[in-house]
Order: C-alpha cells, then sequence, then structure tokens
C-alpha cells in the first residue's frame, strides 16, 4: 500500500521479495500462505488486464456525493510503462461539469465474464473524457472464502415515515462475514444505500437466514446497483449455517467440476 516514504509496490515485487526473504526475514508458513493468495491475485489480474478492453464504472467521490460514470478501461498505446491505462468514459457521461478540485478519491471497478473486481492505483490526470492512471492493480477480496452463486434475498429498509419496505435483490457472492447483491431499480437503490435494516438471504425455499449489517461500498455497473454488506452481530448459530450451505455449495462446485472433467478427458 502507499506510503509517505516509498510509493505501492507492484504484485511482482512483492511476491519477489516474500520469496527472498523466506526463513528469514519472514517465517516460511506465513510466506507459503501469503504467496497462496497474492499468487492467486496476479494470475486473476494478468488474465484481467490481457484483455484490449474491459468494461467498468468509476466511483468519483466528491465532498458532497459520489459521482458514477460507466466507461472502458484499456492500455495507453506506444507508452513507455507497461501498466499506463486510460478509463474511457462514455460519451453521455463526461465530467466536463465537476469541479476537479473537489475530487477526494475515484474507486474503479472492472467487469468479466464472471467477477466484478475492485481496482487500485495512482491517477495521472482526469480529463473530460477519460481518466489516466499508472500502476494499476487489484484489491485483494475482502473475503478468501467468497463462493459465486445466484441466491434470491430481500432488503429490508426503514421509510422516513418509519415504515418498513421490501425489495427484491440478487445475491451473487457470498461468505462467512459478508456478502454482494444488486439491483436494477434506481429509487429502491437509493433507499438501499441509505436505510437498509437487514436482508434475507434465501438459501433455498424453506431456509432464510435474517442477517443484519451495514453497505460499505456501492457502485453502478451498466444498469445495475451493486453493494458490498458486511455482517454486524451475527448470532453464532447463524454463522454455523451459512458455513454450512458454503462447505455444501463448494462441494457440489466440486462434483459438478469432477465430472465435467471426466466427461471430455477423452
Amino acid at each position: 500500500s502507499q506510503r509517505p516514504y516509498r510509493d505501492v509496490k507492484s504484485l511482482h515485487a512483492v511476491i519477489s521479495e516474500l520469496t527472498l526473504q523466506k526463513g528469514k526475514q519472514f517465517h516460511p508458513k506465513v510466506v507459503n500462505a501469503a504467496l497462496k493468495i497474492l499468487v492467486d491475485l496476479k494470475s486473476q489480474q494478468d488474465r484481467l488486464f490481457s484483455c484490449m478492453l474491459i468494461q467498468g464504472a468509476a466511483a468519483i467521490h466528491l465532498k458532497d456525493g459520489v459521482h458514477f460514470v460507466q466507461g472502458k478501461l484499456m492500455k495507453i498505446p506506444d507508452s513507455k510503462a507497461s501498466d499506463d491505462c486510460v478509463f474511457k468514459i462514455e460519451a453521455n457521461q463526461t465530467i466536463d461539469e465537476l469541479e476537479k478540485t473537489d475530487i477526494r478519491k475515484i474507486d474503479l471497478y472492472l467487469k468479466d465474464s464472471h467477477n466484478i473486481f475492485e481496482c487500485s492505483g495512482s491517477v495521472k490526470e482526469i480529463r473530460n473524457d477519460s481518466i489516466l492512471y499508472f500502476n494499476l492493480h487489484l484489491n485483494p477480496r475482502r473475503s478468501l472464502f467468497n463462493i459465486l452463486w445466484d441466491l434470491h434475498g430481500v432488503v429490508v429498509c426503514m421509510s422516513n415515515k418509519k415504515q418498513k419496505e421490501i425489495y427484491d435483490v440478487k445475491i451473487y457472492k457470498i461468505g462467512p462475514n459478508a456478502l454482494s447483491f444488486c439491483i436494477d431499480d434506481e429509487e429502491a437503490a437509493h433507499q438501499i444505500k441509505d436505510k437498509i435494516i437487514y436482508i434475507q438471504v434465501y438459501f433455498d425455499e424453506e431456509i432464510c437466514l435474517d442477517i443484519s449489517g451495514r453497505i460499505i461500498k456501492n457502485y453502478r455497473m451498466g444498469s445495475r446497483y451493486h453493494f458490498d454488506f458486511d455482517y454486524s452481530n451475527l448470532h453464532d448459530s447463524k454463522k454455523d449455517l451459512i458455513y454450512k450451505y458454503l462447505f455444501q455449495k463448494q462441494a457440489e462446485l466440486k462434483r459438478t467440476t469432477y465430472s465435467f472433467w471426466n466427461l471430455h478427458k477423452d
């Protein structure tokens, strides 16, 4: 991460330094655990950034709120630096009306065919139709045991009139401490962001868990509004049930993968 006395180190540099200092500055078991996470993250990053164009969204944090723009990330042609990228903003979503001095930070979200990735980097220049980055990299996942899963959810909010309002959402990633969900309704998305009380997670038609927590991040990708939700005050019995279903789903995915490879190995 960024420090006052040095720049952000690349994943390649961190992996190299950990490997070099294994058994010297750092305990071998700690290094092995860290390398497993970092190498997986680097392979995801290399695969994502190898694409010529990557669909994405930028969340521009201002003094008085967050401004979202859609666009595509691409490598800068003929750039001397391999990690120089430009986020081209869609033509109907220019940011020329924003005061550049009011911008506090810019979060970048990129989408491939399966996942949405949060990225960080140093902003080199902000133009009306694009944002130039260098040293762009994927942020580590908040939970290493998140599973991609298509689940039905119901978000319960409290309106200004102190009445409960409910919204159906799609839960697409869930773990023992957090989940991610999305919704297409813009008005509902604004209600959820500010007034969520808890979310009901339906693992099947009979099992429904009420989970309280808070929205820690929200962004728009295309027509959908995405939310990262952290649990709070989760009872042990509910946590045990979540782990049970996660392990069952993981076993199911492994069986499916094993069956697929057996079917096609010849």
